[in-house]
């Protein structure tokens, strides 16, 4: 084995050799040949042969020239670079008298590899990449379903009607606290609520972010150790605790990395704010394509909700869970069944909770179960997912509190 790797690094050093020396060895090449030829001919003309029948006669019995520079090209192991470099030439050759159409072929390709790399980008963030926690394939989205749903919304958040089925990612915070405690021993069952636009004040630097309300559980429940400091507690939730988890980002960015960090204050839309923790290093929170910069607990009374959280008019609370070891999605699902049921019974007919892949976090994405009957259905809900349109006149819609965005994805349902 040691002495098979000697051989591919002496090759390796070979190959290397030969190309920091293939213009020399060329030249050496053509010269040896030329010498060749120079001294036959004048040994036929010694024997009274004319200069050109001698030189005619010299070629013909060295044989082909050219064929024996290919040949020794090939022991060099350079051929490939060889046949390369004089494509390129010739292509420049071509390009240079034909400006106008090399301009716009250079033109297309260029805006061409450049969407490809947006397209993809996009794709790569939203679909294709896994959270940076450990073992992301433990994590599952929950939703549910039902029909005849007679719940109301408080926001212009999206919600996918389909026939008379209606799907969607929001809950009641009274069912998620429902819900935890039911599928404790399988499952960590944790929730978060998006906030789009606020602002920061950290020192002199002011700035539009995104912050994310999260359970007390949420950082431990992904396994997101935090960088420094502390996660939140419980503690944190039942007294409303002003206090703020950072992104890495903010940390490196604002504070220089700094240990002394931690204790610091900053403030959020005006309120100040005391930083307990920071975010682990890669992790901006589970909505692809939306970096987290802030991470505030989720208390009754926030400020950046517009109705306190255990009213019947808040139901933007999503939620994730993570499997326990030996844990089975058949048996997790049952005991959120049993405890969602009972408490919606009366607000919504057949309701199932519906787990879907959590890997990648809350893609957008429609729920597993749900197909869509028409193009039209298809653009549509892409629409509401961009925020571009209101989910249909029967939802109840109340500005953003004090600019800050509200959450929710459930409608009343017409009949």
């Amino acid at each position: 084995m040691k002495l098979k790797f000697y051989r591919i690094l002496f090759g390796i050093r070979g190959w290397f050799t030969s190309a920091l020396n293939h213009f020399g060895t060329q030249a050496d090449l053509e010269a040896e040949i030329s010498h060749h030829l120079e001294q036959n001919q004048h040994h036929l003309e010694s024997s009274g042969l004319s200069s050109k029948q001698a030189r005619k006669l010299s070629l013909r019995e060295f044989g082909n020239a050219e064929r024996l520079k290919e040949e020794c090209r090939d022991n060099w192991g350079m051929q490939t670079l060889s046949n390369i470099t004089r494509d390129a030439r010739f292509a420049f050759r071509k390009m240079s008298k034909n400006k106008v159409t090399t301009l716009i072929a250079i033109t297309i390709l260029a805006l061409s590899i450049g969407a490809a790399t947006s397209v993809f980008s996009i794709v790569n963030t939203v679909l294709l990449n896994e959270l940076p926690v450990p073992n992301p394939q433990e994590l599952r989205m929950i939703y549910w379903k039902g029909s005849q749903t007679k719940i109301r919304s408080c926001s212009n958040d999206y919600v996918k009607q389909m026939g008379p089925t209606s799907i969607s990612d929001g809950l009641s915070h009274p069912i998620f606290l429902a819900l935890r405690e039911r599928c404790r021993d399988y499952a960590e069952v944790f929730a978060f609520d998006l906030v789009k636009e606020s602002t920061a004040q950290i020192g002199n630097h002011t700035f539009a972010t995104k912050l994310l309300l999260v359970s007390d559980n949420f950082l431990s429940g992904l396994h997101a150790k935090p960088a420094i400091g502390r996660g939140f507690e419980a503690s944190d939730v039942a007294q409303s605790a002003p206090n703020v988890v950072i992104s890495h980002d903010v940390w490196a960015k604002y504070f220089h990395s700094r240990p002394d960090a931690i204790g610091s204050t900053i403030r959020l839309s005006g309120d100040l704010y005391t930083v307990i923790g920071v975010a682990p290093n890669g992790f901006e929170g589970v909505n692809p394509g939306q970096a987290i910069s802030f991470y505030l607990p989720m208390t009754e009374n926030s400020r950046f909700l517009h109705k306190p959280l255990s009213t019947d008019w808040h139901w933007g609370t999503r939620t994730m869970l993570r499997l326990k070891p030996g844990a089975k999605d058949k048996q997790v699902k049952q005991l959120l069944d049993a405890a969602f049921i009972p408490m919606i019974a009366d607000l919504a007919q057949e309701p199932e909770i519906v787990l879907a892949t959590g890997h990648a976090g809350q893609r957008c994405s429609i729920p597993p179960s749900g197909r869509f009957r028409s193009g039209h259905q298809l653009r549509h809900f892409a629409r509401l997912r961009s925020g571009r349109v209101l989910p249909n006149h029967h939802t109840l819609y109340n500005p953003d509190f004090r600019g800050i965005a509200c959450n929710s994805s459930l409608i009343r349902k017409s009949h």
